[in-house]
């Protein structure tokens, strides 16, 4: 593990002052914005547009749920250094079943098949509903039914960040290597930003699960590591604010958001308006390293 969580005393005043190994994102407003952008969204001629008006609500209840819903097991003593919140491993519990409940009892469905799909799971018991979301964090791209995935995982989402505020915010970065997950939860980026201010020019990967950021050195590829055939397209022009960064080694690719071109970007809605660029990239065979999970792609996505 390249990336380490580590307590302030242990860091030295050099690493101190070193770019920042981790970002985490804003507790009070990661949630408000993603709605606004979502609302801002669904204002436009999209075929998303519907859908991303119910997104728009999630996020307004995801949100409502991380000021809520208290943790009253978790605690941070004893958290380890590398994937301290490791959700491969992490057990599951009455925390993370209070925040389920909660989002799953005030979103608005927006179709019949999301509001068969609620009563279902409003009915399902704790052992099932934490059964599927176990399952869920370990595979998420083997998720069979999307309307399912969105819902626990957007729980697993609050439940991930509402931890990662609790643990160390200091980090140092050990060397370049071995970071294409999430040096905090181990899990799957989205996309990587390129960010702006006090962080011009620098890129960081963005967590599809607890959102937190980590840098990693542009011009490498983020799932090989190599950096000798790396190339990048748009939809528009060569200076678009989202690419698609590929790699000829391993033929993958992940989008990446420049925020000096639009710093209202949010990577999970704005990767999710850029669909056609995926697409673009599928006929060119290549495979997407990220994971969104807004957008779970399944063969039957018909009951969101």
């Amino acid at each position: 593990m390249s990336i380490k969580i580590v307590p302030q005393e242990e860091l030295s005043q050099n690493q101190a002052t070193q770019v920042p190994a981790l970002l985490f994102s804003n507790f009070d407003k990661l949630y408000l914005h993603r709605r606004e952008r979502f609302a801002e969204l669904a204002k436009k001629d999209h075929p998303l547009q519907t859908y991303f008006a119910f997104l728009a609500n999630l996020a307004k209840v995801q949100q409502r749920a991380l000021q809520d819903c208290t943790l009253q097991t978790f605690s941070s003593e004893n958290i380890q250094s590398t994937y301290p919140l490791d959700c491969h491993h992490w057990q599951l519990g009455q925390d993370w079943l209070r925040i389920a409940r909660y989002i799953l009892q005030n979103i608005e469905a927006a179709s019949e098949e999301m509001t068969t799909l609620l009563a279902t799971l409003n009915a399902s018991g704790d052992v099932v509903l934490l059964e599927k979301a176990t399952a869920l964090l370990k595979a998420p791209k083997a998720a069979t039914q999307a309307g399912e995935a969105l819902l626990l995982w957007a729980a697993l989402s609050v439940y991930w960040r509402k931890m990662a505020n609790a643990i160390s915010h200091n980090a140092v970065k050990e060397s370049g290597a071995n970071l294409q997950h999430c040096p905090v939860c181990h899990s799957d980026p989205v996309a990587s930003v390129v960010h702006i201010g006090q962080n011009q020019g620098l890129r960081y990967l963005h967590c599809a699960l607890c959102e937190t950021q980590w840098n990693v050195v542009r011009t490498q590829c983020t799932h090989c590591e190599q950096g000798g055939k790396i190339n990048y397209y748009s939809l528009d022009s060569e200076f678009s604010a989202i690419r698609a960064e590929t790699c000829g080694d391993c033929q993958h690719y992940l989008k990446i958001f420049y925020l000096e071109k639009d710093p209202n970007i949010d990577v999970m809605a704005d990767d999710i308006a850029t669909l056609w660029l995926d697409i673009e990239m599928a006929n060119l065979g290549l495979e997407n390293e990220g994971l969104n999970p807004y957008f779970f792609i399944t063969e039957t996505t018909d009951d969101i």
